[in-house]
């Protein structure tokens, strides 16, 4: 197109009527000095893969958005039927731990807990004095095999420095000053606190000192029949792997006139005053430590090569 001598109205009236064309390049005076014919070649282009991939997170999406009451039905259903079959294979997310204690269920067990439950049917008097029942036992219990350690029961558990151990322990509740002064249970008076122990058949009133073997023959002597006090073939095989004691804590508190039940007022005083200083004392003793993700229960108390165990209602609504 021939653009000399013409003005730009000229020129921009030939060139809307002019059919259009590309890859034109044009001078200062708007004449043709290239034109390109805009027909490419193959190789004018780079090969490029497009990779296309499903969508899945869209298709997901598309069902949460277009059927909301079925997704939320098969997601409640889902969990109804994995919770109903964790249930029949009896699955547990309690984690056991060395304070885990296998209760006997022999005659003498048996009969003396049905003893024990007359009795407290029978506690309701007006009669009782203050701290007079033995309402709430705080048990200890001694393992020369537990579950989660080699098995050291040679000779058995009654040996010097495990008897020693065993007072030790106990001492630990019989010497704090909560529980002497407003919690042991009283007998005529005076802190019972050996009168469902073991220790009873080895130690006197003397302090926790390390016995001779004479002393020990003569406890296990007094001691045979009590199986209460011992594991369950302790007789049979001629020494005892496992112990335990109980020290009872004794109700009516002062200031009241009926015996302590879970969770009333007497029994929350203990937990509160008595449980949160026995618990210190105890982690002390035994360096348990733990922290937020860790229980100080998940840690061994080790002592003498046994382990030593307890449970008290006090310390148990405290966990």
């Amino acid at each position: 197109m021939a653009t000399a001598g013409l003005t730009y109205d000229e020129v921009m009236a030939q060139s809307a009527q002019a059919k259009p064309q590309q890859g034109l390049v044009l001078d200062e005076a708007f004449d043709v000095i290239h034109q390109d014919d805009d027909k490419s070649e193959e190789e004018d282009f780079e090969d490029i893969e497009v990779e296309i991939k499903d969508d899945y997170v869209g298709r997901c999406t598309s069902v949460f958005v277009q059927y909301p009451r079925r997704v939320v039905v098969s997601i409640l259903l889902i969990t109804v039927l994995a919770m109903y079959a964790t249930y029949l294979d009896n699955f547990s997310i309690t984690v056991p731990s060395p304070y885990d204690w296998e209760c006997p269920d022999d005659e003498y067990t048996l009969l003396r807990d049905a003893m024990m439950s007359a009795e407290d049917e029978a506690d309701e008097s007006k009669a009782l004095t203050t701290r007079g029942d033995a309402t709430f036992p705080f048990y200890y219990f001694y393992d020369s095999e537990p579950w989660n350690r080699d098995a050291n029961c040679d000779g058995g558990i009654f040996t010097p420095q495990r008897l020693r151990a065993m007072c030790l322990a106990e001492e630990i509740l019989t010497s704090n000053k909560e529980y002497q002064e407003d919690y042991c249970l009283l007998v005529n008076g005076t802190c019972a606190t050996r009168s469902a122990s073991v220790l009873q058949f080895f130690y006197d009133d003397a302090p926790c000192s390390l016995l001779d073997q004479a002393r020990i023959d003569q406890g296990w002597a007094a001691l045979q029949g009590n199986v209460f006090f011992v594991d369950k073939h302790a007789f049979q095989r001629g020494y005892a792997c496992k112990a335990r004691s109980i020290i009872y804590l004794g109700t009516p508190l002062t200031g009241y006139d009926e015996t302590s039940k879970i969770g009333d007022d007497q029994a929350l005083e203990m937990q509160e005053k008595l449980g949160s200083v026995m618990e210190q004392a105890l982690w002390r003793s035994y360096d348990m430590e733990g922290h937020t993700l860790n229980s100080k229960y998940n840690q061994a108390a080790r002592s003498s090569g046994m382990s030593v165990l307890w449970f008290a209602q006090p310390l148990a609504q405290r966990e």
